[in-house]
């Protein structure tokens, strides 16, 4: 199961980050640590590296997220790595490469 790190940035503004903050709540593939400032840690944990991108790609849709880091992601147990699975987490606005599951 690929577990990943991540943070979280949100833009400025506390309407959109409790609207963010209850989005990410609501997911049950993610748990949400406690905010500095703009920044929010998560973590995913998902049944397929494909899921574990798919959700970074959704987070990044999220309306007041402005980016999302990728810290680390640990997917040891994964027995099956499908080739070129990594990499093709893209950035909302235009295809900039953020960095991927």
């Amino acid at each position: 199961m690929p577990v990943s790190a991540l943070v979280v940035t949100l833009d400025a503004g506390e309407r959109a980050r409790r609207s963010v903050l209850y989005v990410l709540s609501r997911d049950p593939r993610v748990s949400v640590g406690e905010a500095v400032g703009e920044r929010v840690p998560v973590v995913t944990e998902t049944p397929t590296l494909e899921e574990s991108e798919d959700v970074t790609e959704q987070l990044l849709q999220i309306p007041g997220v402005r980016f999302v880091d990728v810290v680390s992601i640990d997917f040891s147990d994964v027995l099956d790595i499908p080739q070129g699975s990594a990499g093709r987490t893209r950035r909302a606005n235009g295809g900039n490469r953020r960095g991927a599951p």
